[in-house]
């Protein structure tokens, strides 16, 4: 998925229930959220580190749900430390399994979700996406009304954020 629904849908998410509930969720807890949500991916920022050193140029990666930080297994911690009622687990728990299951919907090649134990890739809503690699993908992607939604998503969480900054 695109960083900007990476970005908005778990914070949308979070807020939806704590609305429902009746607890609204602090200024604090959202960057929280915001956090986590791009979490997963923080092996490309190190692939471009990696890159801008070894190659002084930076190639956007074809793939990277391969790699431990897409491995649903690898955040297990987090969902039994979810038992101690700790809201910084429950934020971060929350908004990285929401990355997750967002990867699986409108790209390229999806997820392993029972890696190591199934090579299974989970995949939804890509046909016009599947196969393509970096810019094309995100070229593809650009083109579906989700990539439109996403944009407005984004807005609302951001007017949101400058609310609770007032």
């Amino acid at each position: 998925m695109h960083i900007l629904s990476h970005l908005s849908y778990p914070y949308i998410v979070a807020n939806v229930v704590a609305f429902l509930v009746g607890k609204p969720i602090p200024l604090e807890y959202n960057l929280l959220i915001l956090f986590f949500s791009l979490f997963p991916d923080f092996d490309i920022a190190v692939d471009f580190i990696y890159q801008m050193i070894t190659k002084k140029k930076y190639k956007v990666p074809d793939s990277h749900h391969a790699l431990p930080t897409h491995w649903p297994i690898v955040y297990l911690p987090l969902v039994v430390a979810i038992a101690t009622l700790n809201t910084f687990f429950i934020i971060a728990t929350g908004a990285i399994y929401v990355h997750l299951m967002m990867d699986t919907l409108f790209c390229n090649e999806g997820l392993m979700f029972f890696y190591p134990f199934s090579k299974k890739w989970y995949i939804f809503f890509s046909s016009k996406t599947k196969q393509k690699k970096g810019l094309d993908w995100n070229k593809a992607y650009s083109k579906l009304l989700v990539s439109k939604i996403d944009k407005v998503a984004f807005l609302l969480v951001f007017i949101h954020i400058i609310i609770l900054l007032a």
